[in-house]
């Protein structure tokens, strides 16, 4: 399976601590609501569970951020999120800043990345393209620690024998597989 040429989605330089001030926003996507939260630069966390208090709360717990209300900073991957759950084909753009993580973590989401809407990989197919094969196990837990579902699309990976884990759940990742009718 081809990979997209280029990425949708830029990662910048991954933060060392948690950001002291992030950015968050509900974006309505018809039956759907999805919670975003970012620095001024980008995304650090995008989920579909909860509320958005309880997405502020779990920031100021966590990271004793300060929390700001404001959906300026995700006019277009909010705009992308919306066609996504519309129907329509297409990479969801996004600009993700890293929070505390590994050069292996981070090259296995740059690649989950270049996915195309529609197509999967396996957990062993992502380790060989990143010329380790052998790391299936280590793929599936670094498709495990992504903050940033949907745009970084962790759900189109599964295993030889099924569809494998995920984060929002497998009900969440069979919907959203059917979405992209895979």
């Amino acid at each position: 399976m081809k990979l997209l040429r280029e990425s949708p989605v830029e990662f910048l330089e991954p933060l060392s601590k948690p950001p002291e001030k992030v950015y968050v926003t509900g974006v309505d996507c018809g039956r759907f609501r999805v919670y975003l939260a970012g620095t001024s630069r980008g995304l650090v966390h995008v989920s579909m569970e909860g509320t958005l208090r309880s997405l502020e709360k779990k920031i100021r717990m966590e990271w004793n951020a300060e929390v700001v209300e404001d959906s300026a900073p995700f006019e277009i991957v909010s705009e992308d999120l919306r066609a996504y759950f519309s129907g329509v084909p297409g990479p969801i753009r996004g600009i993700v800043q890293p929070v505390r993580t590994t050069p292996f973590t981070l090259e296995v989401h740059r690649l989950l990345a270049r996915i195309p809407f529609g197509k999967t990989l396996q957990y062993g197919e992502i380790a060989e393209l990143m010329g380790k094969p052998g790391a299936a196990r280590a793929v599936g837990n670094a498709c495990g620690r992504n903050p940033v579902m949907l745009v970084v699309p962790c759900h189109r990976v599964v295993a030889t024998s099924g569809l494998g884990g995920f984060g929002g759940g497998l009900d969440m990742k069979k919907m959203l597989l059917r979405l992209e009718s895979v």
